[in-house]
């Protein structure tokens, strides 16, 4: 365990969400000594504050406050972004789903085919979307005599456009109503 010195004051207006040092609390500086108290941190942070200290120039006390300010300014943004998050992680989760279903169709069609379906209809019915271009290309591609180029290129695009569906309906959609 190493230990590092922190700025008491500084410390204490962050954390305390006063912005300026008070006339009292001047005069009290300039007459008393600077208090400086021991934290305690594991070697990965204390080499990493030390590579900060090199890479800015900054002392690590000024790095430990320049973190304690983004975190508490990262506290009073966190409900808007952890929604926006939530919906990016939604639409993300949708399209992996049917990227990996439908390349997997590709390898094995007549395997996987009920699969795949089954997850475009899952999506039609959570997201409220309309994903019929690519049953159609995918029905096509697994009755084809013998699958060429023209087929993957159909396949892969209806995917392109259906996971551009996902993210727009997800990104605009103002409610959570869906599962």
């Amino acid at each position: 365990m190493i230990f590092i010195k922190a700025y008491k004051l500084s410390f204490y207006y962050i954390c305390s969400g006063d912005s300026k040092v008070s006339e009292n609390n001047k005069s009290n500086q300039s007459t008393t000594r600077t208090k400086f108290h021991t934290i305690r941190v594991n070697d990965y942070i204390y080499n990493y504050l030390s590579k900060l200290k090199k890479k800015t120039g900054l002392n690590k006390q000024q790095i430990l406050l320049n973190a304690l300010s983004m975190y508490r300014a990262s506290l009073t943004s966190k409900d808007r972004f952890s929604r926006s998050q939530d919906k990016l992680d939604k639409a993300v989760w949708y399209m992996l789903k049917l990227s990996y279903a439908v390349f997997s169709f590709r390898e094995k069609p007549k395997e996987n085919y009920a699969n795949l379906i089954e997850i475009i209809e899952q999506i039609e019915q959570r997201l409220s979307i309309d994903l019929s271009l690519l049953k159609k290309v995918s029905l096509e591609y697994l009755n084809a005599r013998e699958v060429t180029n023209n087929h993957k290129i159909s396949v892969t695009n209806a995917l392109k456009l259906s996971l551009i569906d996902i993210l727009e309906n997800v990104l605009t959609s103002s409610g959570d109503n869906h599962d």
